[in-house]
């Protein structure tokens, strides 16, 4: 049982790593992608394609186990607190779509707004 929760918190980690991945591939080519008619077809496996190399990269840590003591648990505890602040904060300025890229792949469906606080 054990085996099997780090296997899946490694895999459920994976896919999560993948997410800044995925905007830094279609932010850049998002006029490529305007340009076709099925971005979904473009999109989705190159994002499979990531995850597949992120396993394979990690594979070897795959059961890897970094919170041993509970000193240690108090630090994850203070990220994790942070990582929730942060989303919650950053759900005030920017919507879903925003986020997802969407505002980049049809520029004339979503509003874009960035409201970034300090820079006007």
């Amino acid at each position: 049982m054990y085996r099997a929760l780090l296997m899946l918190a490694w895999f459920v980690g994976t896919i999560y790593a993948t997410i800044p991945l995925f905007a830094l591939f279609v932010r850049p080519f998002a006029k490529f992608l305007r340009a076709r008619h099925s971005r979904l077809y473009v999109i989705i496996p190159s994002w499979f394609v990531m995850m597949a190399a992120i396993y394979f990269m990690t594979w070897p840590w795959r059961e890897t186990v970094l919170y041993h003591r509970p000193s240690a648990w108090l630090a994850a505890l203070f990220l994790f607190a942070t990582a929730i602040f942060i989303y919650h904060r950053s759900r005030l300025h920017f919507r879903r779509m925003e986020v997802m890229g969407r505002s980049d792949l049809e520029p004339g469906r979503e509003r874009r707004l960035v409201y970034w606080p300090g820079f006007g």
